[in-house]
This record gives structure tokens, sequence and C-alpha cells, in this order.
């Protein structure tokens, strides 16, 4: 009895492979919705763990894949060792952040800067 009511179920149905399951179901708002449109997704969504603002375009400081191969770097045949002033700059220092730093990775200026370029 209970396969009989199972059974009865499905043989007067009208659904078959041949039937937009979508429409059928007048599901065509939510696709819209959810397929229609596509989302931008940052690229700190996806790597979570690098530090500063890598959603702000590479255009903005010259660090773009293009810029690269447009303006290659001049450099020569040989290196040479860093000077001691130079290694100054790779050095960690103590004390805060300056307020210049903190400015130039913050959120919402790097958004500012990608609003007026587009």
């Amino acid at each position: 009895p209970i396969f009989d009511l199972f059974l009865s179920n499905f043989i007067g149905n009208e659904l078959t492979g041949n039937t937009n399951l979508i429409t059928h179901y007048n599901l065509e708002h939510a696709y819209n919705k959810f397929c229609g449109k596509k989302v931008k997704e940052k690229l700190s969504n996806f790597l979570p763990e690098l530090p500063g603002m890598i959603d702000c375009p590479g255009t903005q400081d010259g660090s773009s894949l293009r810029s690269l191969i447009e303006k290659p770097p001049v450099c020569g045949n040989s290196f040479s060792p860093l000077t001691g002033a130079s290694l100054t700059g790779f050095r960690l220092h103590t004390g805060p952040i300056t307020s210049w730093t903190t400015f130039k990775f913050r959120k919402d200026v790097c958004e500012k800067i990608n609003s007026h370029l587009s």
C-alpha cells in the first residue's frame, strides 16, 4: 500500500528531462538575482593572509605586470652589496607606525581611490 502511494505520485507527474525546472517552479526571479549579475569579488577574499592593501590596482603604484613589461627596470650586469645606509630601509624600527603609513594602507582610502578611477 505504501509503495502504491509513492508510485502514484510519479506516474501522473509531468516533469521530464525536457522540462525547465526554473520556469516550472517560478524561480526566474531568484535565478536572475543570484546568477544574472556578476559579483566582483576582491582579491583579499581569496588571499586573506597577505599583508597590506592588495585590493588596490597595481596601476596606482606602478606594480602591475603591464607596467613591468612596458617599462622594465633599468639594471646593470653586476650586483653590488647594499651599503649600510640602504640597509636601514630593511631594518625593523621600534615604536609606532607613522601616520603616513597608517593612512596609506587604510581600507577606506584605497576604496576612495578606486572609486575615482572607475
